[in-house]
């Protein structure tokens, strides 16, 4: 019979762990079962493609894309028609969840500066004009907030589409996406949220950093200047550390050395700089983001960029891997230091993000209104 009062955890095994790392799933498991966790291993688990990404076929995933978009414009995931059963430890609710479209949206927007694939842009109208008509109804933060808190990134998609076709009705998309997305003008401005422990996701600050300046380009308000140049005050203040990130591991927590910056936020606020660049030509956003690619990014990913370290203290000096720092990660304890090797899933986009982004997007840009 199941007791309420133990803990159920779906241990779910990536194909990069089946293939090259099947003892550090057993090790999961067995540590697990000591403690007396409930383990559930959900049977549909399905490979999500990166590991064929990041080997070269990426443009094999841009294709499935283009060649899947559905009559409305969606595209991606779909529900099916009939809800399955609730199964343990797997989330079956948020197939439309609207920030991963972002990904691809970035995704695919790079595909097209490299290839200048036509039906890239088709696609981006299609889903836009899908967007337009879908978010009255089903908000960006509808079914997570991460939708909400990483708008920008749509947002940024939408105005270079803009740019490239003129389409009028993009910017009122844009509108949409703005008053949807969190105010990230009023939190910088007028709250003490910066200064706030556990406030922000670690990444979602990264990327929502920009918003402000996105929106800038349809409005050119010095509010949205001023809200950016304050969150980089605070985070300084409250947060920052000397290689140019700040103190989150997963939840903003503090400047103190000890606690890591993850790999995600590191190349998600050097992408961020790199936009906000674009559109200020800010000396001292340029500083900082070679503050970032020369010092916080090397000690996360190996010179081939087939290592990498999820999290990064700005103190540690030395990458061990060992067993014990799961059970001090459940117990919140230290900041976990977890080093990778080969082409994990999550944060290999990580590592592709910092790799390439750096190089492509160190230009000046406006929006053409």
């Amino acid at each position: 019979m199941h007791n309420p009062n133990i803990m159920t955890v779906g241990l779910f095994i990536p194909c990069y762990v089946n293939q090259f790392y099947p003892g550090a799933a057993r090790a999961t498991l067995q540590l697990l079962q000591k403690l007396k966790v409930n383990v559930v291993y959900p049977p549909k688990q399905t490979c999500c493609g990166q590991p064929m990404a990041n080997a070269g076929f990426e443009h094999l995933t841009s294709d499935w894309s283009l060649q899947n978009q559905q009559a409305d414009g969606y595209f991606g995931p779909v529900s099916p028609v009939t809800e399955p059963e609730p199964e343990p430890g797997l989330q079956r609710d948020r197939a439309k969840d609207w920030w991963p479209k972002m990904v691809m949206l970035k995704v695919l927007q790079q595909y097209y500066d490299a290839t200048q694939d036509k039906r890239v842009i088709d696609l981006m109208l299609n889903y836009s004009r899908y967007q337009l008509k879908t978010l009255p109804v089903t908000p960006l933060g509808h079914y997570s907030w991460w939708g909400a808190q990483r708008g920008g990134d749509n947002l940024q998609v939408v105005y270079w589409l803009y740019n490239i076709t003129g389409e009028k009705f993009l910017l009122e998309l844009a509108e949409i996406i703005h008053k949807q997305s969190f105010d990230w003008t009023n939190s910088f401005l007028h709250t003490e949220d910066v200064a706030t422990p556990y406030k922000f996701h670690t990444v979602n600050l990264a990327q929502g950093i920009k918003e402000p300046l996105i929106y800038y380009q349809q409005h050119p308000e010095q509010k949205y200047i001023d809200a950016v140049s304050k969150a980089f005050k605070d985070i300084r203040k409250y947060l920052g550390q000397a290689q140019g990130m700040y103190g989150a591991d997963e939840m903003t927590r503090g400047n103190d050395p000890v606690h890591g910056s993850e790999l995600c936020s590191s190349v998600e606020m050097m992408y961020s700089l790199e936009n906000m660049i674009s559109i200020t030509g800010d000396v001292s956003m340029m500083d900082h983001l070679e503050k970032i690619a020369f010092n916080a990014l090397p000690t996360q990913i190996e010179d081939d960029y087939m290592g990498r370290q999820y999290y990064q203290q700005a103190n540690q000096v030395m990458i061990t891997a060992i067993i014990e720092i799961l059970l001090l990660l459940m117990m919140e304890r230290i900041n976990v230091l977890v080093y990778l090797r080969g082409f994990p899933a999550a944060p290999a986009i990580c590592t592709r993000a910092g790799q390439s982004l750096y190089k492509i997007f160190g230009w000046l840009q406006r929006i053409m209104v």
